[in-house]
């Protein structure tokens, strides 16, 4: 709280957590998706500070492609893990849900990955689902770091966003605290997930009124939007306030 008589400090540019809430309001289709998929990537590895590398992982045409990454390094990682179709990325893409290497140095795991993470000198990793307008999980964020202490927190916070009542079962534990990038790219991936709760709601809303798939109720949603010259989660909420002024 600001003293009186003295300005309010100016708010802390979160430029990572924004990007990633703003992605799990965008629309599937929208164009915006890959510029935004490529920030969070270099955002992701400039400003979380145990993050040495990021990319992101999609499915094209039932490939796994790497359509952004902070360096060369990274889609190395990622190369090697298509190549052998096992990995934390691939896996993580194919279940979405976060899958974690925390300990490379020492996992037994996805052999062909570790082998060449180690040669790179990385000691943990760690694939994260990130989400579009309907839901789906559309692309994976790849974060892998150097510094086995400091990517520890990170891996167990991260974990928790998508498994808040089942803690990360790991021989390491996390000890030094995040650093202010960590916090962000927590806070971010909490406003998604939170981005996405609003959305889902509303679309079982439709489901149940229309009686109509999943599919067809978000489209619906996106009709509702352009309709009535609000944004995808603006329409979600207006269904869900509509939803509980009929129910009282």
């Amino acid at each position: 709280m600001a003293l009186s008589g003295w300005p309010a400090p100016p708010e802390v540019p979160r430029p990572l957590a924004a990007t990633l809430a703003q992605l799990a309001a965008t629309p599937d289709d929208a164009p915006e998706v890959e510029p935004l998929l490529a920030a969070i990537a270099q955002l992701t590895a400039d400003r979380v500070g145990p993050v040495d590398y990021a990319s992101i992982t999609m499915l094209q045409d039932e490939q796994h492609v790497t359509v952004a990454a902070s360096s060369e390094l990274a889609r190395a990682v990622d190369a090697v893990q298509y190549e052998a179709g096992e990995g934390p990325c691939v896996q993580a893409l194919a279940e979405a849900a976060p899958t974690v290497a925390p300990d490379l140095t020492t996992t037994m795991r996805w052999p062909a990955f570790a082998a060449a993470a180690r040669r790179y000198g990385l000691t943990a990793s760690m694939s994260a689902p990130l989400y579009t307008g309907s839901g789906e999980c559309v692309a994976v964020l790849n974060m892998h770091g150097r510094d086995l202490d400091s990517m520890t927190p990170v891996i167990h916070g991260v974990w928790l966003i998508y498994h808040p009542s089942r803690p990360l079962v790991s021989s390491r534990q996390p000890s030094p605290p995040l650093d202010d990038g960590g916090q962000e790219l927590l806070a971010g991936l909490s406003q998604a997930v939170a981005v996405r709760t609003v959305i889902q709601q509303a679309i079982h809303l439709v489901m149940a009124r229309d009686d109509c798939s999943a599919r067809d109720a978000y489209l619906r949603l996106l009709a509702d939007a352009a309709a009535t010259g609000q944004s995808l989660l603006g329409a979600a909420a207006h269904e869900a306030a509509n939803e509980q002024r009929d129910g009282i």
